[in-house]
Parts: structure tokens; sequence; C-alpha cells
């Protein structure tokens, strides 16, 4: 873990609590490590195991590592990120930029750093050359390519290279107002797919409605629903990321047996 007042690194935008949008964060709301948590509140395991105390190994050491969730407010989510959240998803590898080694205890041994030696009495652009070919290896072999994040070394790594902010949050509007008439009586009754969709906006105004229009819109409503659930579960089942298993994962639709 970073130690007291030095800089965390992200590889995703962190959470900010006044500005909008910068370089490295994004409006609390929009962020990938604030709906992992969000999604976690509505994980039944994990409220079980904070009512009671009782659950699996892996509810456990998640509720160890997150604590009390049931934060009601936006203060709530920044004293707790600033508390607790920044530490679990920051990077463990702090290394921003090229250095030299100036004594044995300075190489660093992990798979995302490559150290090398360089005989500065070559040809530059010969030396440039080798280097760019050691660095495209050791990328290709850790896995540093193609599109989005790389490896992660986080404590919590998120389970999907590119996530998708927006549908995560719709797929929370629709499962909130889901559960929401489910335990109500009189709403129940008036519980369809078609009709939770309308509620929370996913479709577009003037719309022309047509039988087969409806159909797409209903089974639209019912995947977001039944994905959303998978995500909300998956939050404390453990699997593999980046070759590391942790107790739960999250933005992860199924999980392999």
């Amino acid at each position: 873990m970073p130690r007291e007042g030095r800089a965390r690194h992200f590889l995703f935008k962190h959470p900010l609590f006044k500005a909008k949008r910068t370089e490295k964060g994004i409006w609390f709301e929009d962020s990938v490590y604030y709906l992992w948590v969000e999604h976690l509140k509505r994980n039944a395991e994990y409220r079980k195991y904070h009512e009671t105390k009782e659950g699996t190994e892996a509810v456990a050491q998640i509720y160890e590592d997150f604590g009390d969730i049931y934060f009601y407010s936006n203060d709530g989510f920044k004293t707790w990120w600033r508390d607790r959240g920044q530490d679990l998803f920051c990077e463990e590898l702090d290394l921003d930029r090229v250095r030299q080694i100036e004594t044995q205890s300075d190489l660093n041994d992990s798979k995302l750093v490559l150290n090398l030696a360089i005989p500065i009495t070559k040809n530059v652009e010969w030396l440039e050359t080798q280097i760019a070919k050691q660095i495209r290896a050791k990328r290709k072999k850790e896995g540093v390519t193609g599109r989005g994040a790389p490896p992660s070394t986080a404590k919590y790594k998120v389970g999907m290279k590119n996530p998708n902010v927006s549908a995560l949050k719709k797929g929370l509007l629709v499962w909130d107002e889901w559960k929401r008439r489910g335990e109500d009586g009189y709403l129940a009754a008036n519980s369809s797919y078609l009709r939770v969709g309308e509620k929370v906006g996913l479709f577009k105004e003037g719309f022309r409605t047509t039988r087969r229009t409806n159909a797409s819109r209903t089974q639209m409503v019912y995947r977001l629903k039944n994905q959303t659930q998978q995500l909300i579960d998956n939050t404390t089942k453990p699997q593999k990321v980046d070759g590391v298993l942790q107790p739960g994962v999250f933005p992860k639709h199924s999980v392999r047996k």
C-alpha cells in the first residue's frame, strides 16, 4: 500500500468531488471505483455480513477491506474514499518516470518494470533501437499492449479493460427500480420491464411505439436487469484478475467455475 502522503496512481480516472473532470480524475459518480462500491452495496451476502458478521471467507476479507459502505450521502463516499478506497484501488507500483539505478537495492522486481544495462559509449541511434526492441518485447510478454488499461498491481483490480460506465449506471437505475417495484405492493402489479424502462428514462421521447419496438425494449430492460444482478453477485465471488486471485471482482458479468 502507498505510504501516507505519497502520490497515488490509478489505472482509471479517480473520483473528483469539486472539479467535474481533470486529466487523471472524473466526477465521482462517473468513476468505475464509485460504481464498484454502489454495486457492492446491493450485494445480499455483503449486507448479511455487515449485519451478522456471518458469511464466506471471501466476504469476510472484502468486508475487512471495504468496511461499512452503507453511507447515504456524497460526503460519506468522499470520506470513505479518502480513508479506505484510494488505497484499495491505487497501483502498488509507484514508478511514474524513468530513473537511474544507483545501487543494487534500486533494482525493481516488478514484472511491469524493465531493468536494463545500457552501454553509453555506443552509438545513440543504435542504443535507441535496442532499447525500443527490449521494451516492445517486455510489453508484449506482460500484456501491456492494445486498447485499454495495462495489467494492474492494485489490491483490487478492475475486472474489465474498458468498463462502460454509462451502461453500468443505466443498469443500476433499472435494477433499483425493479427492486423498488417488487417491494411495493401497488407497484408490483405494474412491474413489467417496459414500465421499468419508461420510469428510468431509457427510451427516447417521441419514438413510435409498435409491438416490435416494445418487444425489443422489453428485452433490453430484461437484459440490463439480469446483467446488473450478475455484476452485483460477482462483487463477492473470488476470481483471478490479471493472474491474481481476489475475493470479489467488478465489473464482471460471469465467473468461471
